[in-house]
Formats: C-alpha cells, sequence, structure tokens
C-alpha cells in the first residue's frame, strides 16, 4: 500500500468521527438557539389550537388510519414550555409539564383553556427532539392548525420535486412507485400529525438529494456511504421512534434502482450503506446521552439504556407475547381497503399490458436478491424493538411500505430491463 492509499484511508478513518462530532454540536446549538426564543407568543398560540384537540378526541382516525395526537401534544407542550433561566441546560434536559392523573392531550387541552390542574415539570432528555429548532420558531408565528398547513405543503412540494427529478431522467415509472409508497403511508394523516411529518419530509429531502448528486457522485461508494450516515444522524435527531426504518430503506431502495453498473446491487456496498446508516443513528443518540450526562450530572445515559431495555423486551405489561404476534398486529393494520383496491387496480393493469406484450419483464437474480434483502429490513427491526413494536403498532406499521416500496420497484427494474431498447 503506497503513502497516497494510507492517507485516504486515515482520512476517511477520522471523517466519520468528525462527522458525528460536528452533527453533534451543530445541533446541540441549534437546540440552544430555539431555547432562546420567548415561550409567550406560544402560549398564546398554543390557547387558539385547544379547539382542535378538543374535536380530535380519542383514536381520531382521518382516511382510516389514527393521527398521533398523544406525541403530539407531548411536543407542543414541550415546545411551549416556559423559559428556564439556562438554554444551554434546557437544551439537554428538554423540561416539559405532565400529570399522574391524565394523558398530554387532556392535559394541553386544561392548561390552555384556563383550568386548574396538577401537573409536575419532567425531563425528556434521551431524546434530541431536533423537530423543536423547526416547532419553536413556527408556534411563535402559527397555531398548530396553521402549523398543519404548513407540512402538508411543505411534503406535497417535495413529493412535486421528487416526481420532476425523476421525469428528467426520464424515470417515469419509478414516479408509480414513489406515489404508492406514499399513498401506503397514508398522506393525509402524515400531513396532519407533526409526529409522522418529520420523517416523511426527511425522507422526500433524501430521495430529492440521491436524485441529484447521483449524476455527480456516480459510483463513489465512500461519499454514499457518508451520505447514509448523516440521514441516520437526521433521524435520531429528528424523531421520537416512530417508523426510523424508512428513512434508510426507501432513499437505499431509490439509490440502488438508479444504479447502471451493478455496483449497487452488490450485497456488501447495501450492507455498508445501512451500517453507516445505523452507526449515524445510534451514534448521535449516544453523543445525546453523554452530552447530556456531562452537562447535568444527571444519569441521562442510565434513564436511556432503561428505555432501551424496556423497548426491545418481548412483553409489555408483565404479558408476554411472541415476534410473531408483533408481526400480525402490523400487517392487519398495514392493510387499507381503498388502498388495496387501488393496488389490485394497478396489478390488474400491469397483468393486463404483459398478456397483450405491450411491455415486457426481464428477471435479474442479483437485483432480485438486492431488493430482497433491503425489504426484510422492517421485520428486522420489529423483532429487535418487540414492545415498541406491539404497543405501538397503529404507526410503526409504516415500517413495511419499505418492504411494499422494495418489491415495487424491483418490478419497476423488470420493467425497464424488458423494454430497454
Amino acid at each position: 500500500m503506497d503513502l497516497s492509499m494510507r492517507q485516504s484511508k486515515w482520512k476517511w478513518i477520522l471523517v466519520v468521527p468528525l462527522t458525528l462530532f460536528g452533527m453533534c454540536m451543530a445541533g446541540y446549538l441549534l437546540l440552544v438557539l430555539a431555547y432562546s426564543i420567548s415561550t409567550e407568543r406560544m402560549q398564546e398560540e398554543m390557547r387558539e389550537s385547544v379547539r382542535i384537540f378538543v374535536t380530535e378526541t380519542g383514536a381520531y382516525t382521518p382516511a382510516g388510519k389514527q393521527l398521533d395526537n398523544f406525541t403530539d401534544s407531548l411536543m407542543l407542550l414541550t415546545a411551549s414550555h416556559p423559559n428556564g433561566e439556562n438554554p444551554w441546560k434546557d437544551a439537554i434536559r428538554v423540561p416539559q409539564f405532565r400529570s399522574n392523573d391524565m394523558e398530554p392531550t387532556q392535559l394541553l387541552i386544561d392548561m390552555f383553556s384556563g383550568q386548574e390542574t396538577e401537573k409536575q415539570e419532567v425531563s425528556y432528555g434521551r431524546y434530541w427532539h431536533g423537530y423543536l429548532i423547526f416547532l419553536k420558531p413556527l408556534l411563535a408565528i402559527f397555531s398548530y392548525s396553521q402549523i398543519r398547513d404548513i407540512l402538508s405543503m411543505v411534503q406535497i412540494g417535495l413529493f412535486m420535486v421528487v416526481v420532476l427529478l425523476l421525469a428528467k431522467r426520464e424515470k417515469y415509472y419509478h414516479s408509480i412507485g414513489i406515489f404508492l409508497f406514499w399513498l401506503v403511508m397514508n398522506p393525509i394523516a402524515g400531513m396532519l400529525s407533526l409526529q409522522y411529518s418529520s420523517l416523511l419530509i426527511l425522507t422526500f429531502i433524501a430521495m430529492a438529494g440521491i436524485l441529484v448528486m447521483d449524476s455527480v457522485w456516480e459510483e463513489d461508494m465512500k461519499r454514499w456511504m457518508l451520505f447514509f450516515l448523516v440521514m441516520g444522524g437526521l433521524t435520531s435527531y429528528l424523531d421520537l421512534l416512530t417508523f426510523p426504518v424508512v428513512t434508510l430503506g426507501i432513499p437505499l431502495i431509490l439509490w440502488l434502482s438508479l444504479g447502471q453498473s451493478g455496483q449497487r446491487s452488490k450485497i456488501r456496498n447495501l450492507l455498508g450503506c445501512s451500517f453507516f446508516w445505523a452507526l449515524g443513528y445510534g451514534g448521535l443518540w449516544a453523543e445525546k446521552w453523554l452530552l447530556g450526562t456531562w452537562i447535568t450530572k444527571e444519569s441521562v445515559w442510565k434513564d436511556a439504556l432503561g428505555a432501551v431495555q424496556y423497548r426491545m423486551a418481548s412483553s409489555n405489561n408483565g404479558i408476554p407475547f411472541t415476534w410473531q404476534t408483533v408481526l400480525e398486529k402490523q400487517i392487519e393494520y398495514f392493510r387499507n381497503p381503498p388502498v388495496d383496491l387501488f393496488i389490485l387496480f394497478t396489478i390488474t393493469v400491469l397483468a393486463a399490458l404483459i398478456l397483450a406484450k405491450k411491455i415486457r419483464l426481464k428477471l435479474n437474480g442479483q437485483m432480485a436478491a438486492a431488493y430482497g434483502m433491503i425489504a426484510v429490513y422492517p421485520f428486522l427491526w420489529y423483532g429487535l424493538v418487540k414492545n415498541h413494536s406491539f404497543v405501538h403498532f397503529w404507526f410503526t406499521y409504516r415500517n413495511l411500505s419499505v418492504t411494499f416500496f422494495a418489491v415495487c420497484m424491483f418490478v419497476i427494474g423488470c420493467i425497464e430491463n424488458g423494454n430497454r431498447k
């Protein structure tokens, strides 16, 4: 190995930890700035927003899928929490009000409708709560209803950007796959929920980024692995453990589908990108726990590890369950009769075109193995965080969209191969 190769190797080894450290510091400083914004105006907007939670009580299910108003309430209570004396510590501790007698939604309603209620301040520091760098400034200007409208426009806009970028490359079939992915994610619920919006927006941004950078980076695997490292870190930073596999699987499938040389379909490269996503996801989370323990002198690390152990357990409230039970709940909720009918119609049209020899299919064993490997990721996740997936099946089912998208893009790849001139 000559000197230039050794220098390149060491440079790569240094880039990864420096990227993680840089993301940690940047994320922390952005949260400090967010906690420096006065919450007085936010609390006024919260009083305007109470009526939505009064209307959408219980398991509110627009378009057949439940919103997570429980977590949205937590996010809003966190964002509007009165300013403390030290934003540097608040950005780590993430203080919020809780009540032993009621859920966050009811607490929010009581607090901002002028009712007296018993509550206590607690710390929720095991998550980054990176969404606050957007939610706090927005809540200082807009109500919850208006923020929903903004999130809806952002998601629709990003979807259109992705479709236009695909059209520019004449990847028209890919647009069908992207649309079907968004459909099974239930876009209406996704646009109405703060909790769901974070990762949906991040996923669309990742897809747009891949389409823009694909012709620049081409088959430079180091750059792509660094891309997925950052994606994993951003997922950890923004998310409260909803459907994180989506931010790995969907961009990875799109990236795979754009490859022409076969380099991307090699299992080692797919595993490499997946490993770096996991490194970013777990690494940034661990940095938060270490930073929190150091700054607050509290046992953030111990609390976080306890929560991880609980969420990985094969029981809930002392009642055991199996991985198969977890899987059954995900698949049952994944199904949606209107969506099922649309997918059946799409399959019927496709079959008719094949029988009429308007389009041809050409199978590729290497690509089948590559898509098949990614399709398994949600099942591995359900096996890893069994308790969380069992309890919160009504939103964790969205991880299965990765499996669905893998099948769609494999079929689209077969069509493209069969009809390539």
